[in-house]
């Protein structure tokens, strides 16, 4: 599952996934809105940042998992490099936390707020209230995946 897409606020995003079983690296593939390969990066881990800023606009980033023969895992998703001056509380507790995630969520940036919203799913892991709104998150960023993924987590859990 990755974790980025929709309206982006920084230049410089940190693309993040769910680990694929058997995986030993991942390649990471940013291109253009025709599909027109930009940069190719590879990563032992389960995100990565480029190095330098990429530019405003619309692009695709493409993951695939790989083992070291095979391509395991393959995934799409689009995103728009949208600048955004939005003041963060700096901070790591729930509150913070919670409002970081309200302003990119209010400023229409759903993947950064989904972010938060997975940290503070961390701190309370059985609070369904967290993965509903993730699901939302992610159906509005357009990662259809991800939301799928939630929908059946909160499907799967005990009701109070």
């Amino acid at each position: 599952m990755v974790y980025l897409g929709g309206a982006v606020s920084t230049l410089r995003p940190i693309f993040s996934w769910e680990p694929v079983d058997g995986a030993v690296e991942y390649e990471i593939r940013i291109k253009d809105p025709r599909g027109r390969v930009l940069q190719v990066a590879t990563s032992k881990t389960t995100h990565w940042q480029p190095d330098a800023e990429l530019t405003a606009g619309s692009f695709q980033w493409e993951l695939l998992a790989q083992s070291e023969s095979e391509t395991l895992a393959q995934q799409l998703a689009r995103f728009v490099l949208k600048p955004a001056d939005l003041e963060t509380v700096p901070g790591e507790d729930q509150s913070d936390l919670f409002l970081n995630a309200t302003l990119f969520e209010n400023g229409g940036y759903y993947s950064e707020a989904a972010g938060y919203y997975r940290e503070l799913r961390k701190l309370s892991p059985d609070d369904e209230r967290l993965t509903s709104r993730l699901a939302w998150l992610y159906w509005n960023s357009g990662l259809i995946p991800a939301s799928n993924q939630e929908n059946e987590r909160l499907r799967g859990s005990p009701k109070n």
